[in-house]
């Protein structure tokens, strides 16, 4: 399969109704098997930025070639990566994106390989940022670039995801965007479980609107057997 025939698109536009420039959002599934949990609430969050009049993108990695990073140091050059695979075709659209959301399950106490691959060849974006002193983003929005992370793992265990969280974490201060939000939910493992629970996926639907909306503040960080009210209480617990 191409990698084009992987990316979805809400409606495109330059404007929204208020004459504002549209915001673009980025969805990026990390899954392994196409409809499953973390693809739903990633399609759900979606939905609910496009309700409030944001450009979305669904990009599913399975279907890209994405290689781990060599580590050459080439892109402390000059920012640019030279492993020329399908996540050439990503570069900007993170960069122009003004919210990005990863959505991945639990594997092995961090995100999938999927997930690690693209977040690895970040690298590049860490090189732009911090050795080349070249921030991502337009300067009329890059304060306000937004990253939200959408996981779910089979276990109860009280720290299940931690790990994937620190990996979050400095994702998103690598690419510059602020960590804006989670969504978390324990001890669900069968393929489409999540939608026995209604009240997650409207969960994901407002944190979609949330996510868009700069006017307000962050949503809680929430999980399906308990609600932390930072993520910063999250990364201490």
């Amino acid at each position: 399969m191409a990698p084009g025939q992987n990316l979805w698109a809400g409606e495109k536009g330059v404007k929204n109704k208020s004459g504002r420039e549209k915001i673009k959002v980025l969805g990026i599934a990390a899954s392994p098997r196409r409809g499953g949990n973390t693809d739903i609430l990633l399609d759900r969050v979606l939905e609910g930025a496009a309700s409030r009049g944001a450009e979305v993108e669904k990009v599913v990695l399975r279907g890209f070639n994405i290689e781990p990073c060599r580590e050459c140091n080439s892109c402390q050059k000059t920012g640019q990566c030279v492993v020329e695979d399908d996540m050439q075709l990503l570069y900007s659209k993170i960069e122009e994106a003004n919210a990005l959301i990863l959505a991945s399950p639990i594997f092995f106490m961090s995100v999938s390989a999927y997930a690690k691959a693209f977040i690895e060849r970040c690298q590049a974006m860490w090189a732009r940022k911090y050795v080349l002193g070249r921030p991502l983003g337009k300067e009329s929005t890059r304060s306000r670039r937004r990253g939200m992370f959408i996981c779910v793992g089979a276990t109860k265990g009280s720290r299940l995801f931690e790990g994937a969280i620190l990996t979050m974490k400095y994702f998103f201060d690598a690419i510059d965007m602020q960590y804006h939000s989670n969504l978390l939910y324990r001890n669900v493992e069968d393929k489409g479980e999540i939608k026995d629970h209604p009240e997650a996926l409207e969960e994901a639907f407002k944190a979609g609107q949330e996510l868009v909306d700069f006017e307000k503040e962050p949503l809680h960080v929430s999980e399906m057997m308990s609600v932390r009210p930072t993520i910063e209480d999250t990364l201490k617990a």
